[in-house]
């Protein structure tokens, strides 16, 4: 039988698809020890930039305070103590680069095959709802508004471009892959950064610590 993984033609489409532009050809499969290239510096800029980018964590943040009537300082120690918990995150990380494929797939060998469709319809509904539904309802908005400030009313017509250009610009990153994110958010993070520090900046001075 032929290891159709190790044919030339598949071996380039690796290659390619490692490069910046390319679209990724790997998934859920098990990427060889070759391939396996990436430096602890790469994760900064990819945890990093989602987090700057998220005005979800403002509107989060709020919430702490207008709605569950925590104070400011309460509110912060919150923060820090939740974030404290991405440690366990880190920790149960490790079994990717072992094994070599992601956890949804790793998860097999704790739950079984079934036992894993169960873990991976819960974490995908959290995933997809809490996650990246409510990420895209906030940009949206904010979308919504920066169309308003140009000078565009947020008719029916103009949400729909909103929404579909957000949409899309989150799938197509997604199809160009790990190496095409890669390269691009190194430079995104700084200039993120800026801005979310700006905003910061601009909470911060109007805020009401009374």
């Amino acid at each position: 039988m032929t290891d159709h993984s190790t044919t030339p033609d598949n071996i380039q489409a690796a290659v390619d698809s490692d490069r910046a532009g390319h679209i990724e050809t790997h998934g859920v499969d098990y990427i060889p020890h070759g391939e396996r290239h990436g430096k602890p510096r790469e994760l900064f800029s990819l945890w990093a930039t989602p987090s700057v980018s998220s005005y979800l964590a403002i509107i989060s943040g709020a919430v702490l305070v207008t709605s569950f009537g925590l104070s400011i300082w309460q509110a912060v120690a919150v923060t820090v103590i939740g974030g404290l918990f991405s440690f366990a995150t880190g920790i149960v990380a490790v079994t990717g680069p072992r094994s070599g494929t992601p956890s949804q797939v790793v998860m097999r060998a704790m739950y079984g095959v079934r036992g894993n469709r169960v873990a991976i319809a819960i974490n995908g509904w959290f995933v997809s709802v809490c996650y990246l539904a409510i990420g895209w309802s906030a940009a949206s908005l904010v979308g919504f508004a920066l169309a308003e400030r140009m000078g565009m009313a947020a008719s029916v017509p103009v949400k729909i471009v909103v929404i579909l250009v957000i949409a899309g610009l989150t799938i197509l990153l997604a199809v160009y892959g790990q190496a095409t994110i890669a390269t691009l958010y190194g430079p995104l993070s700084i200039a993120l950064a800026v801005v979310f520090l700006s905003v910061g900046a601009f909470v911060f001075a109007g805020a009401d610590y009374s």
